[in-house]
């Protein structure tokens, strides 16, 4: 079932739920996507959610009642993932004993996502490029070509434009791929969607466990807030999963958090503190860059990487929200 948005908050599921600023823009280009039939490249930091955004652009698009199929490009050698993709006739090679679809076919009507396509081996660029730009594959051991009705949406984590300065990856296979480029944001950029998402997937773990009555503490808050996710939504669904299972009662606080898989510090009361610790030397440092910007809201958030609001929303939150300020005009 593709997830419900609302016309204002543009509310997903997973690491699709959120009301900032650059999901809302993340919901409205996904909705003009899924009215087109453009092939997208889908890139982002490693748990921000590209897959789930792949799954429900298809689920939207006029192509829904056709298959989703995903190719991992990381996961074979060049010889057997150009058989993934391409199939093969009977004695092609040794051991080709029948016929065998591939993914560009099996995908006819609907989509192929192209994970992990920064991992993609350079020999096999050329060839998909060729599938991709005329819509027509030719099996292992056959000389025919035969058309494919598919559109094509590729996913990865890596650098593209590193790989494209280096060669690793070609040029005119990432324009013929980005036909829309869509960068999924890292959820340190997020603001509140973190506590967003925290409700919802201690939500979703404690009705799994039998803990219905369990519920995330406002104390929890600020370390949420206060870390970086480097893992992303995923980290932060594998840290409130944790917290499920360790709750003492039916409210997660801070020292029930463990980030990167790993307390902060020894049980109890020292994880208690060092959390504290860290949130305190966070919301330092946040305050410091505003008042380094002259109080100035929307310097603070371009520097900060985050939206106006979550700056307003931070301040509050902290006791300064009439921290004097410079104009906003800029």
């Amino acid at each position: 079932m593709a997830p419900v948005v609302d016309a204002d908050l543009r509310v997903g599921v997973g690491a699709m739920l959120g009301t900032s600023t650059e999901m809302k823009a993340i919901w409205d280009l996904l909705e003009r996507l899924a009215a087109a039939d453009v092939d997208v490249l889908v890139s982002g930091e490693t748990g921000t959610g590209k897959d789930l955004f792949v799954r429900t652009l298809h689920a939207r698009s006029r192509r829904r009642d056709g298959p989703l199929v995903v190719v991992d490009c990381s996961a074979r050698a060049g010889t057997l993932l150009e058989d993934d993709l391409f199939g093969h006739e009977s004695g092609a090679f040794t051991g080709a004993v029948a016929r065998r679809i591939g993914c560009f076919e099996a995908a006819g009507g609907g989509t192929i996502l192209l994970n992990e396509i920064g991992e993609l081996p350079v020999e096999l660029q050329t060839k998909l490029l060729g599938a991709i730009g005329e819509r027509r594959v030719q099996r292992l051991g056959n000389t025919r070509e035969i058309a494919v009705d598919v559109r094509v949406v590729a996913a990865t984590n890596a650098d593209v434009a590193a790989g494209l300065r280096t060669g690793r990856f070609r040029e005119d296979l990432y324009y013929r791929l980005a036909v829309v480029h869509v960068k999924m944001p890292p959820l340190r950029r997020r603001g509140d969607d973190v506590l967003l998402l925290a409700q919802h997937f201690t939500s979703e773990f404690a009705a799994a466990a039998g803990r219905a009555n369990l519920r995330l503490s406002p104390g929890a808050y600020p370390a949420l807030l206060g870390h970086d996710w480097p893992g992303n939504v995923r980290e932060l669904r594998n840290c409130i999963h944790a917290a499920v299972a360790l709750a003492r009662s039916e409210r997660i606080e801070a020292a029930d958090l463990r980030f990167g898989g790993e307390a902060r510090g020894a049980p109890g009361r020292a994880t208690s503190e060092g959390a504290s610790l860290e949130v305190e030397r966070r919301n330092h440092d946040f305050v410091a860059a505003v008042l380094a910007a002259g109080g100035n809201r929307s310097a603070t958030a371009r520097k900060e990487g985050i939206d106006r609001r979550t700056v307003q929303r931070r301040l509050k939150r902290l006791g300064l929200a009439d921290l004097p300020r410079k104009p906003d005009r800029e």
